[in-house]
């Protein structure tokens, strides 16, 4: 669990997120949870979900399900990474891909399983 986490922008993520801060995996959560810029949310979500770091992969595909939570809708495109992330050789990662799966589930109505990161 994250402390409070300061608001921070979409733009100011993906700098801490080039730059290999430390700082970016909490600030991808912080973005997904505080902003009201939804196409700035899913970008950075988008890149941060092809990061190298298991742990900001993770947090990405958290974000996801955040976004499905707080707007009600979210680009398909997020519906492949979440998938991978299912099957993510990483337990952090699959561990918050299902938590993803299970909020675009609710309150979506998607069903992402880990046979469709097969496809």
């Amino acid at each position: 669990m994250y402390p409070d986490l300061p608001q921070v922008t979409a733009s100011a993520a993906t700098d801490l997120l080039e730059s290999g801060a430390p700082e970016a995996a909490a600030a991808v959560v912080a973005v997904a949870l505080h902003s009201s810029d939804q196409a700035s949310i899913e970008n950075l979500l988008v890149r941060a979900a092809g990061s190298a770091s298991a742990l900001i992969r993770g947090n990405a595909l958290l974000g996801f399900g955040h976004v499905a939570r707080r707007f009600g809708s979210l680009s398909r495109a997020a519906e492949p990474l979440i998938c991978a992330g299912l099957v993510d050789p990483d337990p952090y990662v699959r561990g918050h891909a299902n938590s993803a799966a299970d909020d675009v589930a609710h309150f979506l109505g998607w069903r992402p399983s880990a046979r469709s990161a097969d496809a």
